[in-house]
């Protein structure tokens, strides 16, 4: 087993609770394909096994904070367009 360092030790036991608790919210969800590459994939599952959530919903989980930490922290839109780099 690969060791790594828990990203949740920083967290309360409530805040933890409250953290997979999300992970377990289920709503509508569409399929999504998409190919990653294997030790990556391992290494996710591996950490989804850790905390006690299926691989798919940390994934999804992880999706919604990255783009909420996206949209908080962007630049102004481009007014022309611009695609963001």
């Amino acid at each position: 087993m690969t060791k790594f360092d828990d990203p949740y030790d920083n967290m309360t036991d409530d805040e933890f609770h409250a953290y997979v608790d999300r992970l377990r919210h289920r709503e509508k969800s569409v399929s999504v394909t998409m190919r990653v590459p294997e030790p990556l994939l391992a290494e996710i599952k591996e950490t989804a096994a850790a905390i006690g959530v299926p691989y798919q919903s940390l994934i999804k989980q992880w999706l919604a904070d990255a783009s909420a930490h996206f949209r908080e922290n962007m630049p102004q839109q481009p007014k022309q367009g611009r695609p963001l780099q």
